[in-house]
């Protein structure tokens, strides 16, 4: 005889996933609304810096993001891109690409009428009681200057077109928001299980996001106006940490700051990784999520573990004999294709081009297909963080003391040709 506490608790577990496919489902109406909202994003276009904290270069994706980044349609913008050093892969080709060097970190546009008015190189030396990526991007914030009224972050790994920094600044230029942020989409090089995995769990978090009482900064493609800049004082705020994004959101959200979070803008990442390399990943951000957003990380451990309890106590009613758990586990089937073929909606409306299409397409059989093996294993890679305090990021050992101290434990070799992700 099963109790009726678990018919209760069943039917809650069912609620919860009938409002999660719906969430889903209502993404592109959303999105729709954020465009015509936006709309006018050419008008107010205010002086803008772009920073780009880089290591290691990458032959097909290096050349690809810059070329993009310097020829953005945006009025009047200038880059700053920062690196641990001028001995850095990325260093020496974009020293060799631009004729820059260390005595002439800076190139002028020729041409007056550009939007891109410059580009400097900075090099902020090793870290010592800080993230690598932030130790740079302190560096990079010693270069504004008092015209720069909006400050835009970028991650070197992102795929975006001519139109990103326009989308990226369109809140913050028409003033409905001081901050503004998107995500990104994994994208698989190759239909391996690893690469397949990642994909359907990050769809899964891009598709449930964009509720302002919820949304947080992504580090990949992030912008605030000078003026909150200043009020936060970020170099401050930053100075020690590991983290950017979910430092400066906590910050900003208690000061009484709204995110801007544009579905239309979400990013395809290419991918590739190994188990090994997809276990790392997940921990390293979940580890940072535990220790910068505590309550966001309790909130996806609620939602995790109920999920995993509802489907676990049913596979468990199965052994006992009780026949009629196969009904909620019909209802969940049903909702989950409702769920996959909304989620697959999303992606086609965001990425028209052929290429990216076809090698998200494998992912649908896993969304399908086995929902509550790929939820398991989001719950699995989130209980592996409960007692984690050390990452590896691009080839550096991190031990997190606090959230404005850390300390590295070993760096790799320097010149070696790392991901930055």
């Amino acid at each position: 005889m099963i109790e009726p506490y678990f018919l209760i608790f069943w039917a809650v577990w069912l609620v919860l996933l009938l409002l999660a496919a719906l969430r889903v489902s209502s993404f592109g109406a959303a999105r729709r609304w954020q465009d015509r909202k936006w709309r006018d994003r050419d008008r107010n276009q205010q002086a803008a810096a772009v920073i780009v904290p880089v290591k290691g270069f990458d032959i097909q994706a290096t050349p690809r993001f810059f070329d993009t980044l310097l020829a953005q349609d945006y009025l009047n913008y200038r880059v700053i891109v920062c690196f641990e050093s001028w001995d850095d892969p990325v260093a020496e080709w974009l020293q060799e690409n631009l004729g820059l060097s260390v005595s002439n970190p800076t190139l002028t546009h020729p041409e007056h009428c550009s939007g891109l008015k410059s580009i400097t190189l900075i090099s902020a030396g090793p870290a010592q009681n800080e993230g690598q990526k932030v130790h740079n991007q302190i560096a990079a914030f010693r270069l504004l200057k008092p015209e720069d009224k909006l400050i835009a972050f970028a991650d070197a790994d992102i795929v975006f077109k001519s139109n990103w920094l326009i989308q990226l600044l369109a809140p913050l230029n028409l003033r409905t928001h001081q901050l503004a942020t998107t995500y990104r989409w994994l994208v698989p090089k190759r239909p391996t299980l690893p690469n397949l995995f990642a994909s359907v769990i990050n769809g899964s978090i891009a598709t449930q996001g964009g509720t302002e009482l919820l949304t947080v900064l992504w580090g990949g493609s992030m912008a605030m106006s000078r003026e909150l800049f200043e009020d936060l004082n970020i170099p401050k705020l930053l100075s020690g940490s590991l983290n950017d994004d979910l430092r400066i959101s906590k910050a900003a959200r208690k000061a009484g700051n709204r995110i801007a979070f544009i579905r239309s803008l979400i990013l395809p990442t290419p991918i590739d990784f190994t188990w090994r390399s997809f276990f790392e990943f997940a921990k390293r951000q979940y580890t940072q999520v535990k220790f910068f957003s505590p309550i966001l990380y309790a909130g996806v451990n609620f939602v995790l573990g109920f999920y995993a309890l509802g489907a676990l106590s049913l596979v468990a009613a199965l052994a006992y004999g009780y026949f009629y758990a196969w009904i909620p586990i019909a209802a969940a089937c049903v909702i989950d294709q409702i769920r996959g073929l909304a989620r697959q909606q999303v992606y086609l409306s965001l990425f028209p081009e052929k290429e990216i299409r076809q090698k998200l397409f494998p992912t649908c059989w896993l969304e399908h297909m086995l929902t509550p093996v790929w939820m398991l294993m989001h719950q699995f890679l989130l209980v592996s963080t409960w007692a984690q305090n050390r990452i590896t990021w691009a080839g550096i050992r991190y031990q997190l003391l606090a959230k404005d101290k850390t300390k590295v434990l070993h760096r790799s070799d320097p010149t070696r040709k790392q991901s930055t992700r």
